[in-house]
């Protein structure tokens, strides 16, 4: 068992509030990301999980025990608690082999010479770098020194394992590479592991779980595919997702069982499905004089353009174009509101082209403007 479990902790360094009633549970074989920008809690929860700073009130669980409870003055070091970090520096010993470096912790504990020898180039076939055993830090790139330093936290065989900005000082195919050796370890190991980063590709290619912070609170935790699809505040949404996701300020104009339609900057636009959608969220019963302000999020993938007037399409302009190989970004402009679409590969519009714009209603999500929550959820 590696179930962790953070209840209401707080953090402080002199007067700055860190971490605000962070609430977060991550279950056995988890990869959980820790994600947000800087400065919003994310290392330091990291911190607090593997003993190396206190909380000041609050309780840190790990295999049902208790590891950390400032009430009773309780905090088993870090040594105790089966776990072992991956730091954005490699910390590698610059006169010691690859070799010596992660066997490093095992001669420390005075296991037998043969089982050594076993652990770690068992280590570091799984990194696939046992050719470099007998190689120095110095005479290695950066993305192998990484490798020596993931393999030396897994030699160890910690139930947990803790990796702060890993890849950060690697380019961006070694970051691609790296990402893909993490996603193949956590599969093989089974090991539970918590990552935290401010590249939310990692954290959306990477993870089974997403926490999203900021500034100290703990926003959002769920799967990818949900922190994508259905952010649960306007700034995970605004958060998550490259290129932005658009923003379209409106009014509930009319709302029904099923259905509603928001009056916005684009004309009238109607969403449906509103049992499956709401959960419950938004109150079916609306007296006729009340105007609940809404802003409505979707993705530029989910606008389909086309030259082709059809029913439900809004007439636009096309004001840039920015064409990337693989995929097309388009900024358009509808009357006084400019919107970014999206398609895959190369497409031949102009800039200054007049054209039509298809809104998927059913991969829209809908926010409270005054909470910023999200009370219609896509599809």
């Amino acid at each position: 068992m590696s179930r962790i479990e953070l209840k209401k902790v707080n953090k402080f360094y002199d007067k700055v509030h860190v971490l605000k009633d962070v609430d977060l549970v991550i279950e056995q074989g988890d990869f959980m990301t820790l994600l947000g920008p800087s400065g919003c809690g994310k290392t330091t929860t990291l911190r607090v999980i593997s003993g190396l700073e206190n909380p000041q009130s609050g309780e840190v669980i790990i295999d049902g025990e208790l590891v950390a409870d400032p009430r009773t003055g309780k905090f088993s070091p870090p040594s105790k608690r089966n776990l072992n970090l991956v730091f954005q520096s490699y910390a590698l010993w610059p006169h010691m082999t690859v070799f010596q470096n992660v066997a490093f912790g095992l001669n420390i504990h005075k296991l037998p010479k043969q089982e050594v020898s076993t652990r770690v180039m068992a280590a570091l076939e799984q990194m696939q770098i046992h050719h470099f055993a007998q190689r120095y830090p110095s005479e290695l790139s950066g993305g192998q020194q990484q490798r020596v330093a993931i393999a030396r936290a897994i030699v160890s065989q910690p139930k947990i394992l803790l990796l702060d900005e890993p890849l950060s000082n690697l380019d961006a195919k070694l970051r691609v590479d790296m990402r893909a050796e993490l996603k193949r370890l956590h599969k093989e190991l089974k090991t539970t592991i918590i990552y935290v980063t401010h590249d939310q590709v990692e954290a959306l290619t990477l993870s089974s779980k997403i926490a999203v912070y900021f500034d100290g609170v703990l926003t959002q935790c769920n799967t990818p595919y949900e922190i994508y699809n259905n952010p649960a505040t306007l700034r995970v949404a605004e958060f998550i997702g490259n290129p932005k996701i658009n923003f379209i300020r409106g009014t509930i104009a009319s709302l029904d069982e099923d259905s509603m339609t928001i009056q916005c900057e684009c004309g009238p636009i109607v969403i449906d499905n509103l049992a499956r959608r709401s959960n419950g969220a938004l109150k079916k019963e609306k007296s006729e004089n009340e105007c609940l302000d809404v802003t409505i999020a979707i993705r530029p993938e989910d606008i389909m353009v086309s030259r082709n007037e059809a029913p439900g399409c809004l007439s636009c302009r096309i004001s840039s174009i920015m064409p990337a190989g693989s995929e097309t970004l388009m900024e358009l402009e509808i009357g006084n509101h400019h919107i970014l679409a999206k398609e895959i590969g190369l497409q031949q519009y102009e800039t200054d082209e007049h054209v039509w714009v298809h809104l998927k209603q059913r991969r829209m999500n809908v926010y409270e403007q005054k909470e910023s929550s999200l009370i219609v959820r896509a599809l």
